[in-house]
């Protein structure tokens, strides 16, 4: 759900800043990086750092 949230919330961001709408832009801001600190991505982040680690052993 927050992955879906943060999606949006992206797509939203670059609209306002194509469309030079500083107040959405203003607002947006802050929540999204508010979210970011939750590390929502953290299990992508691993299994990626997991692949490559196994890629570096291999060779």
């Amino acid at each position: 759900m927050k992955k879906l949230l943060v999606l949006v919330l992206g797509i939203l961001f670059v609209y306002s800043i194509i469309s030079q709408i500083i107040w959405l832009t203003v607002l947006i801001l802050p929540v999204v990086i508010y979210l970011d600190k939750q590390n929502l991505f953290k299990e992508f982040d691993e299994s990626r750092f997991k692949k490559v680690r196994r890629t570096k052993k291999e060779s």
